[in-house]
């Protein structure tokens, strides 16, 4: 997943080695999820189901079908502004390995874009199916949030009723007595890498936050993003992050790429429209940093000098 992973327990149950324990049980099932999800190494999950995407039927993992599962829902929902189906477009960015990233030419985009969306994949209960065998799974937007769901899942399981996990930005909490009402998540502003937007209180529920700032290039004096439109094979324009709130880890992490694709208006559309779900989008305009917040985030949202 590229980033670092923080795991928190409080108080620690049965000392400090027990809790250390936990930890390292968390942490090792965060590491499966990456094993099978990453799409840059052939002997994962996704690197098997590439390599036989020409049988008819291909038996998943519990996790992929979870993990794809959830990634199809939110193509459906924000009418293919993300998608899962997107790892033709993505390999030849080369986002993730630093030393073939690259802009591809026009007809490079023009012919992995016949390669991405949903069409190219049928998921069914007894498996998947490639209707298309040159379509390419990357899992990008959705891993992270699911692993932090795991870990979180896997301490609950142990008892544990009061916790956070932070994947990079992609965080999810659980609250009990001793931080209940105390704990805050902080925004990152996307213009000033040593300041903070806001900040919001958050007991229980998950956020993840996609920014143009988080993994990126420069060619020819352009900067270039990782969150593509795979409408049109190139990085997104309109926003400058996108900051969603809402149960579960994975959904959150999904939205957050597909408001960004979707630009100011359509993904504030969308977060509006579904329930249980908060988001920011910060965006420039007119040279001026500029912000649109959901009604329920507005409400706890503290911005900082």
């Amino acid at each position: 997943m590229d980033t670092y992973v923080t795991i928190k327990l409080y108080p620690p149950p049965a000392g400090r080695d027990a809790a250390a324990a936990l930890i390292d049980s968390a942490a090792a099932r965060m590491q499966k999820i990456d094993s099978l999800a990453s799409s840059y190494h052939p002997e994962s999950e996704i690197g098997w189901l590439h390599a036989h995407a020409g049988r008819p039927v291909l038996l998943l993992t519990p996790e992929m079908a979870a993990m794809l599962t959830a990634a199809l829902h939110i193509d459906s929902l924000s009418s293919g502004a993300f998608t899962p189906a997107i790892g033709a477009l993505t390999g030849l960015w080369g986002f993730g390995r630093r030393e073939v990233m690259r802009v591809p030419a026009p007809e490079e985009r023009r012919q992995a874009l016949l390669h991405t969306g949903r069409q190219g994949l049928r998921l069914r209960p007894e498996g998947l199916s490639f209707t298309d065998t040159l379509t390419r799974i990357d899992l990008g937007g959705v891993a992270k949030g699911f692993a932090v769901d795991e870990a979180i899942a896997l301490l609950r399981r142990h008892g544990i009723t009061d916790a956070q996990v932070d994947a990079g930005g992609d965080l999810r909490t659980i609250a009990g007595p001793r931080t209940a009402g105390k704990r805050k998540v902080y925004v990152r502003h996307p213009l000033n890498a040593d300041a903070f937007y806001g900040r919001f209180p958050l007991d229980e529920g998950a956020v993840a936050t996609s920014g143009d700032y988080e993994r990126f290039f420069e060619e020819g004096g352009i900067r270039y993003h990782h969150l593509l439109d795979p409408r049109n094979g190139m990085p997104a324009g309109g926003c400058r992050s996108v900051t969603v709130v809402g149960a579960e880890a994975v959904d959150c992490d999904a939205l957050a790429t597909a408001v960004f694709v979707l630009g100011p208006e359509k993904g504030m559309e969308l977060i509006e429209s579904m329930a249980g779900i908060e988001g920011l989008i910060l965006y420039e305009e007119a040279g001026r940093l500029q912000e649109s917040i959901s009604k329920g985030l507005a409400q706890r949202f503290e911005r900082l000098p």
